[in-house]
């Protein structure tokens, strides 16, 4: 029998309920855009990608809208919820084929008729502009890679370097660019001798602000801890705060218009 209750990200109530079926699937549903997600119970249930959920709902997307979703993930959510606020047409791409398959089974399960290719964005070149880029990348800085999900290259920007100048190219003139970082990154100031994102996304004609942050909890068992040490020697000029049984440090969504 599924268990039903509200779905908390962050430690906050979202616009989701989820249903818990202990022999199956996790079932979360968007009351207020009317969709259905399916998870399966071996792959991870949103949680940053939660997110973007109110930030995309305060977006207009107008007649014609065109978005491509980054990474889209097991889920696809992003992409849903893009087509659930109005986007007339939505792509979603993801070097993983699991993902994109199940991407591909929620859309069909809500009735959007959307695109979906297992490709990088280091391969993937379309043959139109888009109005939303939408990107939640793996960020973590890491000094052997272990996983498409987490790991972000060495020093955590190797997507996001290939993001920036790809969105510059297929962004329509006020394009938005929305991604999430890791502050630690560099995102309005710089923790090494590289440039920040923020000057970065000048140089390729993007005007950009934080425009949410969020708390995360860095436990002495969570991925982030393991990788701590190599993330401080990457940002030397970075110190995660010490707290009460462990550290922390932000996340970040980001805004860059195309200017």
């Amino acid at each position: 029998m599924d268990r039903e209750k509200n779905y908390r990200s962050f430690y906050k109530n979202t616009d989701f309920i989820i249903f818990d079926n202990r022999n199956w699937n996790h079932r979360l549903v968007n009351r207020k855009r009317k969709y259905i997600l399916e998870v399966n119970k071996n792959r991870r249930l949103p949680k940053t990608g939660i997110l973007f959920v109110d930030v995309l709902d305060k977006i207009e997307f107008r007649k014609g809208s065109k978005v491509l979703d980054v990474g889209t993930g097991d889920t696809g959510i992003l992409a849903v919820h893009c087509w659930a606020c109005g986007a007339d047409e939505v792509t979603g791409i993801d070097i993983s084929a699991v993902s994109i398959k199940e991407a591909r089974i929620n859309a069909r399960r809500n009735r959007m008729n959307m695109y979906f290719y297992c490709k990088s964005i280091f391969k993937y070149k379309p043959k139109k502009k888009f109005d939303l880029i939408i990107s939640n990348p793996p960020l973590m800085p890491v000094k052997k890679y272990n996983s498409s999900h987490d790991d972000g290259g060495k020093d955590g920007k190797k997507l996001i370097n290939e993001l920036i100048p790809f969105s510059a190219k297929y962004l329509k003139k006020k394009g938005i660019l929305l991604f999430s970082l890791f502050d630690f990154l560099g995102t309005d100031c710089s923790y090494n001798n590289q440039a920040s994102i923020f000057d970065l996304l000048k140089d390729f004609g993007f005007k950009a602000r934080i425009i949410k942050k969020q708390r995360r909890f860095v436990s002495s068992t969570s991925y982030t801890y393991k990788n701590k040490r190599w993330i401080e020697s990457v940002y030397p000029n970075f110190k995660f705060k010490k707290i009460k049984n462990g550290y922390c440090h932000y996340f970040y969504l980001v805004k860059a218009v195309k200017v």
